[in-house]
């Protein structure tokens, strides 16, 4: 691979192997090789596009949506010496354009602890509305002058999760309207 400068490479690069020692590392990538086949855990020989989810979890520490994936690095040869170390000296790199073609697509890291700004307990409502407003509605709301007091941060990872067990309440209360069994109360909620 040709030297290339930044952060981010022509080549998306796939390590094998990680926390095994480098004979197990070495067979996985002449097994991949000699098949032809990239596996995610748990590593079945067979395509699978599954997505386990489980609500109870929690959102920020990956383990509510759980996507059966192979992820790969975007990161110049010359500067793989710290991700070597930490995943596996032997891997599978592809053009970008190549893996782009076949359905490939960046990931977005979003750390935890990092502060969002948001109102305070104190000055926001208990729980979600339950209507959707006019886009006229929205467009007024975000006119009006806001007071910074009444703001704080927050840890993301902990606002997320927050936010998607309200998702995960939506989505139980819309299972009694999607089968009939609900009155105006509900109707309300989407």
């Amino acid at each position: 691979m040709e030297h290339e400068i930044g952060y981010v490479s022509k080549y998306l690069t796939h390590f094998v192997g990680r926390g095994k020692a480098l004979r197990e590392q070495y067979e996985i990538l002449k097994k991949i090789l000699g098949t032809r086949w990239l596996t995610h855990p748990p590593h079945l020989d067979q395509p699978s596009l599954a997505l386990a989810v489980h609500p109870g979890r929690q959102f920020a520490d990956n383990d509510m949506i759980v996507p059966e994936m192979i992820c790969f690095c975007d990161i110049p040869a010359v500067h793989l010496t710290i991700h070597t170390q930490k995943y596996s000296q032997f891997g599978v790199a592809f053009p970008k354009a190549y893996l782009i073609s076949k359905g490939a697509n960046p990931v977005l890291y979003v750390a935890k602890t990092s502060g969002i700004l948001r109102k305070k307990p104190e000055h926001r409502n208990v729980s979600p509305p339950k209507r959707t407003v006019t886009q006229a509605e929205y467009e007024e709301l975000m006119k009006q002058p806001i007071d910074p007091d009444k703001f704080a941060s927050e840890p993301r990872g902990k606002v997320l999760d927050e936010y998607m067990g309200m998702l995960w309440q939506l989505w139980y209360e819309r299972e009694p309207f999607e089968a009939g069994q609900a009155g105006e109360e509900a109707a309300a909620i989407f």
